[in-house]
C-alpha cells in the first residue's frame, strides 16, 4: 500500500488546478469590472491576463504541492466542494443580470462563461482528486473484470430527478421559465441515461455524461464497460469514462455475493443502497469470481490464498479477466 506522498496526480491534476482557479479569477474579476461601470475595452483586454495569471498560479501550486490531490480526494463529496464556488459565481451573475443596477448587460457574458468552465474544471479536479486517494490506499489489484451495468442506474436516475425538482421550484419561486427547461432538459438526458441498457437496441450503449444515448457500429468503443479490481482494501470500481471517478467499496460494506443467470450481484450491508450489478456475459469465468470474491467478503480481504490459480498473477488466470464482446451477438 503506498503513502499518499507517492501519489503522482500528473498534469491533468496541475491542467485542473490550474484552469479551476483562472476560471474562477476571471469570472470575480468580471463581476467587479461590471459593478464598476468599467468599459468594454478594460474588460475584454484584463480579462484574458487575469485567466492567464490564474492558469499559471494554480498550475504551480498544484505542481509544487501534488499532496493537495490526496487530501481533496478524501473528502466526502470532493466534486462538490470544487463545484461550489462556481456554483456561487453563477448566482451571483444571475443575480446581477435581474437587479436594477446592472440588469441584463452584455458585460456579464464572460462572467457567466466563467462560471461555466469553473464548473466544469471543478468537476474534473474533483474526480482526478478522488482517483488520487484512492490509488494511495490501493495497491496492486489481485483481479480485475469488465463491468458493464446491468439494471438502471440508480445515480444518473438521482440525478435526473434533481433537475426537474430544481427547475420546478425555480419557476415557483421566480416564475422564470428558462431555468426550467435548461434543466428539464438536462434531466430527461440523465435518465435516459440511467434506463436500463435493456431498453435500447442491441447496438445503442449508454454513455456517462453525454447528450444522447448514442449509436455504435459492431467495431466502436463500447463507452458503457467500465472495469472491477480487486484488491485488499476493498472493491475498486473504474468508470469508463471521465469525469466520473473511481470509488473503493471496502469488503465490510459488502453483505453478500450472488450469482444468477444473468447477473453477478454485490448486496451492500445498507440497504438502503442500491445494489452492485454486472453483466454475467461479460465475465469469463464467473463461479470463480464468484468464490474469489466470497472469501474476500467473508475474510475481510484476507480470504484469498495467493496460491489459487483463480487469482494468479498473470491477467490471464484472473477470474473474469477482461475480453472484448461484440454487442451484437446473440
Amino acid at each position: 500500500m503506498s503513502s499518499s506522498t507517492a501519489v503522482d496526480p500528473g498534469v491533468e491534476y496541475q491542467a485542473a488546478v490550474g484552469a479551476y482557479i483562472g476560471a474562477l479569477l476571471t469570472g470575480v474579476v468580471a463581476l467587479a469590472l461590471v459593478v464598476g461601470d468599467a468599459s468594454s475595452g478594460a474588460l475584454l483586454s484584463l480579462l484574458p491576463s487575469v485567466f492567464t495569471a490564474g492558469l499559471l498560479i494554480g498550475a504551480i501550486v498544484a505542481w509544487s504541492h501534488p499532496e493537495t490531490a490526496v487530501r481533496l480526494g478524501s473528502l466526502r463529496w470532493p466534486i462538490a466542494v470544487c463545484c461550489l464556488p462556481a456554483v456561487a459565481l453563477g448566482a451571483a451573475v444571475w443575480l446581477l443580470a435581474r437587479a436594477d443596477i446592472v440588469g441584463t448587460d452584455w458585460r456579464l457574458l464572460p462572467a457567466a462563461l466563467a462560471a461555466v468552465g469553473a464548473t466544469l474544471a471543478g468537476w474534473l479536479l474533483g474526480a482526478i482528486a478522488r482517483d488520487s486517494d484512492v490509488d494511495s490506499v490501493v495497491g496492486d489489484p489481485v483481479a480485475s473484470w469488465t463491468w458493464e451495468l446491468s439494471g438502471p442506474d440508480y445515480t444518473l436516475l438521482g440525478w435526473g430527478l434533481a433537475c426537474f425538482v430544481v427547475g420546478a421550484g425555480c419557476y415557483l419561486a421566480f416564475g422564470d421559465l428558462h431555468p426550467f427547461v435548461i434543466l428539464f432538459v438536462v434531466g430527461v438526458t440523465f435518465v435516459l441515461q440511467g434506463l436500463p441498457t435493456e431498453l435500447w437496441d442491441d447496438d445503442t450503449v449508454r454513455v456517462p455524461i453525454s447528450i444522447i444515448p448514442l449509436a455504435y457500429e459492431a467495431d466502436a468503443p463500447d463507452f458503457s464497460r467500465g472495469e472491477f479490481r480487486v484488491a485488499d482494501a476493498g472493491l475498486v470500481v473504474v468508470p469508463s469514462m471521465q469525469p466520473a471517478y473511481k470509488s473503493l467499496v471496502p469488503w465490510d460494506r459488502i453483505g453478500d455475493v450472488r450469482l444468477t443467470d444473468d447477473e453477478l450481484v454485490l448486496e451492500r450491508r445498507r440497504r438502503w443502497k442500491p445494489a452492485i450489478r454486472c453483466d454475467r456475459s461479460v465475465i469469463d469465468d464467473p463461479d470463480a469470481l464468484e468464490a474469489t470474491l466470497r472469501r474476500y467478503v467473508r475474510g475481510g480481504g484476507d480470504g484469498v490464498d495467493s496460491t489459487d490459480s483463480s487469482t494468479g498473477s498473470e491477467r490471464g488466470s484472473e477470474p473474469g479477466a477482461k475480453r472484448e464482446r461484440n454487442r451484437t451477438d446473440p
